[in-house]
């Protein structure tokens, strides 16, 4: 692994002479093996985290390796940071001459995630800095281990237009595609969240019970937190780790919303906001999971539903 790091370093140092007042390309691999028998490692494109197209703005570039993670400053912003541990390799290169960078930006420098009406809740786990698109609405959620419940309300949403840091772990709510924007400007918020993310492809994680968005494999109808089997987690996702406890764990998080709409979000703080203890109430009623909470029922999916008990 050290082999891996001294690499990537001297390689990103020898092109810090030709990328300062230029546009680079940014992107990540992640080395692999590509012969069970041979063990040759070959490094891969992660293409399902983007590829940033990033102007220098006369200001040379660097890449430190802090705590296992490769991170690319622009003077004093973080532009892209990406964990090494697991073989990912934050990749460098200048724009060739014969591309146009608004051409490519408008083709790249973005991240597509795809929340939809069967589906209205996504991830996104990004090692580049986001801007927090328009037509869908973004959480930094917290988790009640109380109650075992994920919540999400307007004292952790992100408004659009805010610059998340990047390898924030996000919760995405919608009905249809939407742009996050990479950025290379300061960050605007300093969001705290419960959730934990990769960039790459990772063993799933056996320290805790892990929870990620999809349907009951005996009820397709419900969609939301269910705990994760597979044995590796994709790269991009972002997703609940919960404290071992094979006897009390969850098969199904729910989600709980603020029910306060009146006023507009707020900009993240940088700390973790207060926890309250909302009285809540899950049933099975007909194969259909039910919350109840202040009053009212909602669905898994989080949408308020008429029932009478």
């Amino acid at each position: 692994m050290q082999k891996r790091i001294i690499n990537s370093f001297l390689f990103l140092f020898a092109i810090h002479a030709s990328v300062a007042n230029a546009q680079v390309y940014a992107y990540v691999e992640q080395k692999e093996d590509n012969s069970k028998e041979q063990k040759k490692e070959v490094s891969v494109e992660v293409t399902t985290l983007g590829k940033a197209i990033i102007s220098t703005r006369y200001i040379t570039p660097t890449v430190q390796f802090i705590n296992g993670k490769a991170v690319m400053k622009i003077g004093k912003s973080t532009v892209a940071s990406v964990s090494v541990i697991d073989g990912g390799v934050l990749v460098v290169e200048p724009l060739p001459s014969d591309k146009d960078e608004e051409v490519e930006a408008k083709e790249y420098n973005k991240i597509t995630k795809s929340p939809s009406t069967e589906k209205p809740y996504v991830t996104v786990f990004s090692p580049f800095q986001l801007v927090v698109p328009t037509g869908c609405e973004v959480y930094a959620p917290e988790y009640d281990a109380s109650t075992q419940m994920l919540r999400l309300n307007s004292g952790n949403q992100i408004p659009a237009g805010a610059i998340v840091p990047a390898e924030t772990p996000l919760v995405v709510k919608g009905t249809q595609d939407v742009d996050f924007l990479f950025s290379i400007n300061a960050a605007t918020c300093a969001p705290k969240t419960d959730l934990s993310g990769t960039a790459v492809r990772i063993d799933t994680p056996k320290d805790g019970t892990v929870y990620t968005f999809g349907r009951d494999k005996n009820n397709l109808s419900l969609y939301g937190l269910f705990r994760y089997v597979g044995k590796t987690l994709p790269a991009g996702v972002a997703y609940l780790k919960t404290k071992a406890n094979a006897t009390t764990a969850a098969k199904f998080i729910p989600m709980s919303f603020d029910e306060d709409d009146a006023s507009d979000p707020t900009n993240i703080l940088n700390t973790t906001p207060q926890r309250t203890q909302p009285s809540v109430v899950k049933q099975i009623v007909n194969g259909q999971l039910l919350i109840k909470r202040g009053g009212k029922v909602y669905n898994a999916n989080g949408q308020e539903v008429s029932h009478n008990s």
